[in-house]
C-alpha cells in the first residue's frame, strides 16, 4: 500500500528544496568596514573601505558610493596609483562594498572624506595627519667655543621632509676625543676642534666645538659706520664688550685700524686717519703720533716691541719710497728705522722679542713691487741681516723663535721659519680679506682673520685660532659678523 502525502505538502516540500540560503541582513545604510578614524603619516596611504545595504539590510550590489575628501586629503581608486583627486565614484561589488585610497596630504591637520549613496544618509570618515619621518636635524648650538672643562646643554629638534616638527628622540654621541656627552650636556676634555654627532632616525647633524686656550683678543668689527670699533673678547667669546665706538675720523683709506696691544697689555695702538692712536682699558683715548712729520701709510699695522717702541709704516712720498719709523709709546722719540731710497719699499716691521731686531719685507732684491722678500735690521747699529725668504707681512713670536708671514700678495697661506731664516715649513692656514695674524704669548697659537662659512652659502670675514704646530684651526663664533683683525694680548 502506498502512502501518499497531501497536496499542500508536497508543495511546501518542493518549495523548500528549490529555495536558496538568504544572505544575513545587517543595518540599513552606508557602515564603514575599515576604521572611521584613523591617524597616520603625511603622504600615507589608506584604504578606505565601505559597506552598503537596502533598507531591508541586504547588501546592495552596483551601487554608486560618491566620495568626497577634504582639506589636503586626496583619493584615488584601486589599481590607478598615479591619480588622485577630491572626487571619486565608485559601484559596490557582489559583496556591497566599495573602495579608495586616501593619500593624506602634507599639512599637518585633521579632514574628513563624506561618503555618499543616493537614498541613504551621508557617513563621514576623519582623518589625521601626523608629521613624517625625521629627514632633517637640526642641533644647537651648531658651533661653540669653550675653555677646557666647561660644560654646556645641547638640544636638537627634527623635522620631517616638509619642515614640520617630528617628536622624536635625538641622541648624542661624542665624535672624537677633544669633547665628551652625557645626557644632554657636552664637557670640553682637551683643547682642539671637538665634534658631536646628533642623530634622530636616519637624519643626523653635526655640531662643533672649539676647545680654545686661554686668552684676550682685541678686534675690528665690520666696515662701514663702525670701521674704527674696538672690540675686546676672551677667546671663549665671554667678556664680549666694545672698547671704543668708531667716529667718522676713523674712517680707513685702506684697510682698517690695524689694533695692536703695548708690552705689558695696558693700552691697544692703533691708526685712525693719519694718526696713531692708544686706548686704555676704560676707553680713554690719546694721540700718540699725529702724522706732521710725515705721512703715514696706512696699509702698514702697527707693532709695539717689549721696549716700548711702536713700529709702523711711512709712504709713500714724493721719492716713491715707503719705509717704517718708530716712536716711543709716549709719544717721543719719533724717527727712521729703515733709510729711504727712491723707488725702495720696507714695510711691514716686526720687532723681536727683546727689541733688539726687526724683521720686514722689502723689495731691494727684486726691485719688483710685487716680489718681497724678507730681511731683519738692527735697531742699535743698523745693521741689515738678508734673509731674503720670499714673503710678506712678518711676524716676529713673543718667544723669539719663530717668524710668520704670508707667502705672497697673492696668496694668503701662512707659512712659519726660524729667525735665522731656516726651517720654513707651512702653517696649514689661510687667511681672508683682512690679512691680519696676531701670536699667542707663549708662541703655540696665531689668531687669524679669515673665512668663515655662514650656512647660507656666503662667508664672512671671522676670527680663527691656529695651532703652529698642527696647522689645527678653530674658529670663533662671534656675535659681530665681519670681525677681523685680531690682536692676541700679552
Amino acid at each position: 500500500m502506498r502512502y501518499v502525502l497531501p497536496a499542500l505538502a508536497l508543495l511546501l516540500l518542493a518549495a523548500c528544496g528549490d529555495s536558496p540560503t538568504r544572505p544575513p541582513s545587517g543595518p540599513p545604510g552606508i557602515t564603514f568596514v575599515t576604521s572611521q578614524t584613523t591617524s597616520d603619516t603625511i603622504r600615507a596611504i589608506v584604504p578606505l573601505v565601505v559597506e552598503v545595504r537596502d533598507a531591508d539590510g541586504q547588501l546592495q550590489a552596483g551601487a554608486s558610493v560618491l566620495f568626497e575628501a577634504g582639506g589636503s586629503l586626496r583619493l584615488g581608486l584601486v589599481g590607478d596609483p598615479d591619480n588622485y583627486a577630491r572626487q571619486a565614484t565608485v559601484l559596490t561589488g557582489p559583496d556591497g562594498r566599495a573602495q579608495v585610497q586616501v593619500r593624506l596630504g602634507t599639512t599637518l591637520q585633521e579632514a574628513d572624506v563624506t561618503v555618499a549613496v543616493t537614498g541613504q544618509q551621508t557617513v563621514t570618515a576623519r582623518f589625521r595627519v601626523l608629521p613624517g619621518a625625521p629627514f632633517l636635524l637640526v642641533a644647537t648650538p651648531g658651533d661653540s667655543m669653550v675653555y677646557p672643562g666647561s660644560e654646556y646643554p645641547v638640544t636638537g629638534a627634527a623635522r620631517d621632509l616638509w619642515g614640520h616638527m617630528v617628536p622624536a628622540a635625538v641622541t648624542f654621541t661624542a665624535g672624537n676625543a677633544h669633547v665628551s656627552v652625557a645626557n644632554g650636556v657636552v664637557r670640553a676634555e682637551s683643547v682642539g676642534r671637538g665634534f658631536l654627532i646628533a642623530r634622530s632616525g636616519n637624519a643626523v647633524d653635526t655640531l662643533w666645538v672649539s676647545v680654545v686656550p686661554r686668552g684676550v683678543l682685541a678686534a675690528r668689527p665690520g666696515l662701514g659706520p663702525d670701521a674704527g670699533t674696538l672690540v675686546v673678547f676672551n677667546t671663549d667669546g665671554s667678556g664680549y664688550r666694545v672698547l671704543r665706538e668708531g667716529t667718522g675720523a676713523d674712517a680707513p683709506r685702506i684697510r682698517g685700524v690695524f689694533p695692536t696691544w703695548n708690552g705689558d697689555g695696558s693700552e691697544l695702538v692703533y691708526l685712525s686717519g693719519s694718526r696713531i692712536m692708544a686706548t686704555d682699558a676704560a676707553g680713554a683715548v690719546r694721540v700718540v703720533w699725529d702724522g706732521t712729520a710725515a705721512p703715514l701709510d696706512p696699509e702698514q699695522p702697527p707693532q709695539v716691541s717689549s721696549d716700548g717702541w711702536i713700529y709702523f709704516g711711512v709712504g709713500p712720498n714724493a721719492r716713491a719710497a715707503r719705509t717704517f719709523w718708530r716712536v716711543r709709546t709716549d709719544g717721543t722719540g719719533a724717527g727712521p728705522v729703515s733709510a729711504e731710497v727712491q723707488g725702495r719699499i720696507d714695510t711691514h716691521p716686526s720687532p723681536s722679542a727683546t727689541g733688539d731686531a726687526v724683521v720686514y719685507q722689502t723689495n731691494r732684491l727684486t726691485s719688483s713691487t710685487n716680489n718681497m722678500s724678507l730681511r731683519v735690521v738692527s735697531t742699535a747699529t743698523g745693521v741689515v741681516r738678508a734673509l731674503d725668504v720670499p714673503g710678506i707681512t712678518p711676524r716676529w713670536s713673543p718667544t723669539g723663535e719663530w717668524i710668520a708671514y704670508r707667502v705672497s700678495a697673492f696668496d694668503n697661506r701662512l707659512r712659519v721659519m726660524r729667525s735665522d731664516g731656516t726651517g720654513i715649513r707651512p702653517v696649514g692656514a689661510e687667511l681672508g680679506a683682512y690679512p691680519v695674524f696676531s701670536w699667542s704669548r707663549d708662541g703655540v697659537w696665531l689668531a687669524i682673520s679669515d673665512n668663515q662659512p655662514t650656512g647660507q652659502g656666503s662667508v664672512m670675514d671671522g676670527v680663527s685660532l691656529v695651532n703652529v704646530a698642527t696647522g689645527e684651526r678653530l674658529p670663533l663664533r662671534m656675535p659681530a659678523q665681519d670681525m677681523g683683525q685680531p690682536a692676541w694680548k700679552p
